[in-house]
């Protein structure tokens, strides 16, 4: 029902009660409930939609100046969000994280080629001695998983450090790219 013969309708009650039954009069009223019902589920999903895309940051972008500028409802899904620029930083940290697993295996490799190659038919001093040297290998390997980790930590440091400096750059060339240089 539009707005419009709602209140036709309603100017003209008095009129038409003497024609209309109380069941006619109960689906009317009826109406009238569900209509606003969905007008409240209505503007309650609006709002939703509104604090998402916020989340999102894809309802405003900044100036140079910093200065907020709100995007129109239209643009919006043309802009790269939030979630996407994390998810390719995680992306990318994951194929670093791929990286050192696999250094870590050959060097695990190594080392149980290490062990494989101390002969069975050794004396027990000489079995000592390699096996100092393969917990000196083992030490060493350690420190250079320890090292690969810290620099893992400090690459991952660096790429969430400049995430937002990275958003900020895309945005301004999509704005050059728009013709709305800054």
């Amino acid at each position: 029902m539009s707005d419009l013969t709602r209140e036709q309708v309603k100017q003209h009650l008095d009129e038409l009660s003497l024609w209309l039954t109380y069941p006619a009069l109960d689906a009317l009223h009826a109406l009238d409930e569900a209509d606003a019902s969905l007008r409240a589920k209505l503007e309650a999903a609006q709002a939703r939609v509104a604090k998402l895309e916020a989340r999102l940051e894809i309802d405003c972008e900044y100036n140079m100046a910093n200065e907020r500028l709100e995007i129109d409802p239209s643009m919006r899904d043309a802009v790269i969000d939030g979630i996407a620029c994390r998810d390719a930083t995680i992306s990318g940290l994951d194929h670093r994280v791929a990286d050192l697993q696999q250094q870590l295996a050959t060097a695990q490799n190594e080392l149980c080629t290490a062990k494989d190659q101390i002969p069975p038919d050794l004396d027990g001093d000489s079995l000592s001695v390699a096996l100092i040297k393969l917990k000196d290998q083992r030490r060493e390997l350690q420190q250079a998983l320890y090292m690969l980790t810290r620099k893992y930590d400090a690459e991952k440091a660096v790429a969430e450090a400049h995430e937002e400096v990275l958003t900020r750059e895309r945005d301004r060339y999509r704005d050059l790219l728009e013709g709305r240089g800054r």
